[in-house]
């Protein structure tokens, strides 16, 4: 058996928020969009949260989001050109680059850029 990919899914309480977020300011492609979730193509989703998550924070969970990127200064300049405040500049770390920031709903989003010679 082999694992053919993975699909991460943010949970949200503002659906519309959150989508107008990833697709309008960081420029992920959305391929699909109902009430309750919503699918970009770059493998990144977004869930309704608000029910079935009992009084539970959904900022707080054992999962890190991590966007590969071409550049990562790149990326930096353009999402904070579009207002986005950055909780980590641009750094080295280990074989790569990243950065990272929060969205929205408060979650820590993480740019990385592979080191090309590693």
């Amino acid at each position: 058996m082999t694992v053919m990919g993975i699909r991460c899914m943010a949970l949200v309480r503002d659906m519309d928020a959150a989508v107008r977020f990833y697709r309008d300011v960081v420029g992920l492609t959305l391929v699909a969009e109902e009430e309750d979730w919503a699918a970009f193509a770059e493998g990144f989703g977004l869930m309704s949260g608000a029910d079935g998550v009992p009084g539970d924070d959904l900022r707080i969970s054992a999962v890190q989001v991590c966007f590969m990127v071409d550049s990562v200064d790149g990326w930096y300049d353009r999402l904070v050109g579009r207002g986005v405040p950055f909780l980590v500049l641009p750094r080295e770390l280990g074989e790569g680059r990243l950065a990272a920031f929060r969205d929205p709903e408060g979650l820590v989003i993480q740019i990385m850029q592979a080191d090309r010679d590693a």
